[in-house]
């Protein structure tokens, strides 16, 4: 047992430099740091790039941030932050990690007290060591620090990334650009990870995705931009099409955009404990890292590894192997069940491959009314076992900004296999305007089939072969009939 610190009261200084998934686990930390120390004036040094973990946290006062691997990678970078944080006369340092960085920079930070951990060679300089117990999980290690200063009651809820509110309204703006509403149920994808010997292959990803999609949800890939190569692999193989959310997001915001999801399948990476930090169930596999130092910090889990298990990483973590038995026994079978249960825990209703309409629907509308009245009916179609699992509903401003977004619709993956057109002209005073729109659109688009409704109906709830007929009638045309899985139709709905 370490000396025990008075914290309480005191202007305390907490540095750590490690990656995102490593400072996400330090979260219950700063709680029950501050928890223990209510009057403490508590700041946090961070790498700029990942500073969106902690920038916004309400338990700690101010956030300084040093880029580590840019601007800040020299010696006399790391000396003037060192000098930097002398000038605000600490009491207590803690230094969480025996980073090489952290450990320079605390060394030379003048401070009535160092604590916590550091590089052996600074190990001299600190008042109070406090070793770290790697035998527990890693977000207890940090946690025990507290414990060895003498803290008694640890209160934490576990992790916590808190978004901005700039930062949710770019995620909620994000999802309604991608045809993304309310009665979406989204189960998210994280393909990548900084370890190359961590990541399951693309293809099985795909195949998980594809059969949720089969069962009336929808599939979104997240992941920066160093894994968009990855993802783009896993789209390829698949039928459906996923939301690809890959690079569109900073970390705040990628933790903003993971509440909307039912599910996140996942490596063992850091947006596994992003999607964690906002209680958000989790299905992670796991090979060659051990998931009781470092798997996912909640009840709301399901670890997948392999069958028979692969005893080679029984002493640690391989970085290279020759076979990788520990990733490729794990099988796209053993993923869906894990899925399955999490959506039944939580009493998602997991649909059956008879209730599917298949194929993709594209509804452009007008009015953001009208969308809203879409996903309604939507909601009612799922609430009856009934889902459209590949429907997308894009809202635009005006009629004269359809010919704009045809031309995208033109640039899409896939557009060669685009159909068919319905147009609804309900609106008697602009009809004949927004025909000659419509008409210029199918110019566009070329389309071997199209075809103009004048009225909007739904149908009745009792219909038999409500797959096929439902589309007939939001179609409103008796004459198209459904096609095979890889038909694509656009129904552009102007009201």
């Amino acid at each position: 047992m370490a000396q025990a610190v008075e914290l309480n009261g005191k202007k305390i200084l907490v540095t750590f430099l490690m990656h995102l998934g490593d400072l996400t686990l330090t979260t219950p930390f700063i709680h029950a740091l501050r928890k223990a120390a209510p009057d403490a004036h508590i700041t946090f040094l961070a790498d700029e790039k990942l500073k969106d973990v902690v920038l916004h946290n309400p338990y700690l006062d101010e956030v300084i941030t040093i880029d580590k691997k840019g601007k800040d990678n020299s010696l006399l970078a790391l000396m003037a932050c060192a000098r930097r944080l002398s000038k605000m006369d600490f009491d207590v340092l803690i230094n969480l990690h025996p980073n090489e960085r952290c450990s320079f920079i605390d060394a030379f930070t003048k401070v009535k007290l160092r604590c916590g951990t550091t590089h052996t060679l600074f190990k001299p300089l600190w008042d109070v060591f406090t070793p770290l117990n790697r035998k527990i999980h890693a977000a207890d290690m940090y946690l025990d620090v507290l414990t060895q200063l003498g803290v008694q009651k640890l209160e934490h809820n576990g992790l916590e990334i808190f978004p901005s509110e700039e930062y949710q309204q770019h995620a909620d703006e994000f999802w309604r650009e991608h045809g993304v509403f309310a009665s979406d149920k989204l189960v998210g994808f994280n393909i990548g990870s900084a370890v190359v010997t961590k990541r399951w292959a693309p293809e099985r990803f795909a195949k998980v995705a594809d059969i949720l999609a089969e069962k009336g949800y929808k599939p979104v890939f997240f992941g920066g931009t160093m894994d968009e190569e990855m993802v783009q692999e896993a789209v390829s193989f698949m039928k459906t099409t996923p939301v690809v959310a890959t690079g569109s997001f900073r970390i705040g915001e990628l933790a903003a955009a993971m509440r909307r999801c039912s599910l996140i399948i996942t490596n063992d990476s850091g947006p596994m404990h992003v999607a964690i930090s906002q209680k958000v169930p989790i299905v992670a596999m796991y090979g060659p890292s051990s998931p009781k130092l470092y798997g996912p910090y909640t009840k709301d889990a399901t670890i997948v590894t392999a069958l028979p298990p692969c005893p080679g990483c029984a002493g640690g973590m391989k970085h290279k192997c020759d076979d990788m038995q520990c990733m490729t026994r794990l099988t796209v079978e053993q993923v869906v069940q894990a899925a399955e249960q999490m959506l039944q825990q939580k009493g998602e209703i997991i649909l059956s491959k008879q209730s599917i309409i298949t194929g993709e629907v594209l509804l452009l509308c007008e009015r953001v009314e009208m969308a809203q009245f879409m996903h309604a009916y939507l909601r009612h179609l799922f609430k009856q076992g009934i889902s459209l699992p590949n429907m997308q509903i894009v809202n635009y401003q005006s009629i004269d900004k359809l010919d704009l977004l045809t031309k995208r619709l033109i640039q899409l993956e896939g557009r060669e296999i685009v159909q068919k057109a319905v147009f609804f002209a309900d609106a008697a005073d602009e009809r004949e305007r927004r025909m000659q729109k419509f008409l210029q659109c199918v110019t566009i688009l070329s389309l071997e089939e199209w075809s103009i409704a004048r009225t909007f109906s739904f149908p009745a709830k009792k219909l038999l072969n409500v797959g096929k007929r439902v589309i007939l009638r939001i179609c409103c045309c008796s004459r198209c009939g459904w096609k095979a899985r890889s038909a694509v139709i656009i129904i552009i709905c102007i009201i």
